[in-house]
């Protein structure tokens, strides 16, 4: 229990520091590769992370209701799938 409370801890701090550089990102105008409106759903989806910390779903995918692995949520902390119900990744050969 210790463990998952500490795991959620460091996600959160993750995740606030990722909306941190959006908004900042925003303030500035950055946006040649980064349009406005994926800055809006990028920050949408890190907010709806928070609130499922809040409720106690977080880990929880949004389609199958099975546990999000733990390196998924490493990689993406907002990520609301899990490797079975979420897009495929791309494999992308060397040139």
């Amino acid at each position: 229990m210790n463990d998952r409370k500490e795991w959620l801890a460091e996600m959160q701090t993750r995740l606030r520091g990722e909306l941190d550089d959006l908004y900042t990102a925003s303030e500035e105008h950055v946006g040649a590769r980064t349009s406005a409106a994926e800055m809006q759903r990028r920050i949408a989806r890190l907010l709806r992370a928070f609130h499922l910390i809040e409720t106690g779903d977080y880990g929880s995918c949004a389609v199958c209701g099975e546990r999000i692995e733990r390196d998924l949520l490493a990689g993406d902390p907002a990520t609301d799938t899990c490797g079975n119900c979420g897009p495929p990744i791309a494999v992308r050969w060397p040139d």
